[in-house]
């Protein structure tokens, strides 16, 4: 008997699912309307009426006809716009028990639909109320989209790729209605440009390059842009090897002389693109100005061994012992001031470890006359002593990390110079070890 009733129980529900299919669109509107109006009376125990609007709009959807009347769409909005409301209201309530920090937003598609549905009923020649509740609606659907992007930016793991669309949303609505002689969404000064450039850095995380650019150069042609503009908008022109990027970092250090950001920029720039001889003077007043920053003694570093390297291949040796010791005394200066800089350490090692390393094909060209016997024992003992300073720099750098490949390298090497082969071939084995797995 038990099974029989099981049985009957299935088939009304099948049945109950037939029917719903069975709705004609027309009506499906209107039963979504008469559900979000329940809803709207009392929508703390209405929620399946709003649940019901959704479905009942969903099959109201399949119509073509439907979808070309500003009705259908202006009924849309209200939905989504509710469906986003009720989530809001949720989060208000959060924030009033002090539990704002700890909510999190589920829905970031309905307050776009909603948006897409306004613009909609705006595209299809609506009817005056048609064209006042739609604006109306976008009023209310801004705040939805505001909330829902500060949602997205907010705390450590911000997703700015995912605020993108609702932050261009933000902006849309402002500008349709400003079209329509409506007040500015955005009351309070810089607002609107603030808002403009977090849409911008949003478009460039979203891979929106060209929007962001866009964006950027309106806000830079705006009223007086800041440092921090200026530099972004760099970022994203170098970032596409865009020629214009020298243009507005030019324009941007006119107007912020003393900026240390942009002067970073321009560091980036130089580097970039291999201007060694022009960084010194820069990263000397990048010093000046961040005396305690070790990352920027390490780059001055790495800017003298290219600079002592450019000399030695030049013949220029006494030069490139200038500044071969003027890198050490940059690399030295970084440790100071960060002891756990692996960098830094590596960096010393390396230095010594090249000059060494320099050494053995000048040793491998000496023949075997006394003369060169002789040549050849200096240039050994040169080698080794080179070798001996870079040995505790690559072993600092190894306890920092015991898998660089560079640093076991190095250390293979040298210990297999000072001919202690038991010590290189534990470094060999672990260079195997790693490379295998």
């Amino acid at each position: 008997m038990k099974s029989v009733l099981f049985g009957l129980l299935s088939i009304l529900f099948i049945s109950t699912s037939i029917q719903a299919q069975d709705i004609a669109p027309a009506k499906a509107l209107k039963k979504a309307g008469k559900a979000l109006s329940s809803f709207n009376l009392n929508p703390a125990d209405n929620s399946d009426k709003l649940k019901q609007a959704v479905s009942m709009l969903d099959i109201a959807m399949t119509s073509e006809e439907l979808k070309a009347t500003p009705a259908l769409w202006l009924k849309a909005g209200e939905i989504y716009n509710a469906v986003s409301g009720e989530e809001n209201s949720a989060f208000q309530i959060a924030n009033i028990k002090g539990e704002g920090k700890s909510f999190k937003f589920t829905d970031f598609t309905s307050a776009l639909k909603a948006l897409s549905a306004y613009q909609q009923v705006l595209k299809l020649s609506p009817k005056k109320f048609q064209t006042k509740a739609a604006l109306k609606g976008l009023q209310e659907n801004v705040g939805y989209l505001n909330a829902l992007a500060n949602a997205k930016i907010a705390g450590e793991n911000a997703d700015y790729a995912g605020a993108y669309d609702l932050l261009e949303g933000v902006n849309t609505i402002r500008e349709t209605l400003i079209s329509n002689n409506k007040k500015d969404i955005f009351t309070e000064e810089g607002a609107a440009e603030q808002n403009m450039l977090l849409t911008a850095y949003a478009a460039n995380a979203a891979g929106k390059v060209d929007r962001s650019k866009e964006l950027f150069g309106k806000l830079v042609n705006g009223k007086k842009p800041s440092a921090q503009v200026y530099k972004m908008y760099h970022d994203v022109l170098s970032s596409t090897n865009d020629p214009k990027a020298d243009e507005v970092l030019a324009a941007a250090q006119e107007a912020y002389p003393n900026d240390k950001e942009l002067l970073f920029s321009e560091i980036n720039k130089l580097m970039k693109s291999d201007q060694y001889d022009k960084l010194e003077g820069k990263l000397k007043a990048a010093i000046d100005a961040e005396p305690e920053n070790a990352s920027v003694r390490n780059v001055m570093g790495d800017v003298y061994q290219k600079l002592a390297t450019a000399q030695k291949e030049a013949g220029n040796k006494e030069r490139a012992a200038e500044y071969f010791q003027s890198a050490i005394a940059s690399y030295e200066k970084a440790l100071e001031l960060d002891p756990t800089s692996a960098y830094s350490t590596y960096s010393i090692g390396s230095l010594y470890y090249n000059d060494a390393a320099a050494i053995v094909p000048i040793m491998n060209g000496l023949g075997t006359s006394k003369a060169e016997t002789k040549q050849f024992d200096a240039l050994k003992a040169e080698m080794i002593s080179l070798f001996d300073k870079a040995l505790p720099y690559f072993l600092k750098a190894e306890a920092a990390d015991k898998n660089d490949r560079n640093t076991l390298i190095a250390l293979k090497e040298i210990y297999a110079r000072k001919n202690d082969y038991a010590k290189s071939g534990e470094y060999k084995k672990r260079l195997e070890a790693l490379e295998n797995k």
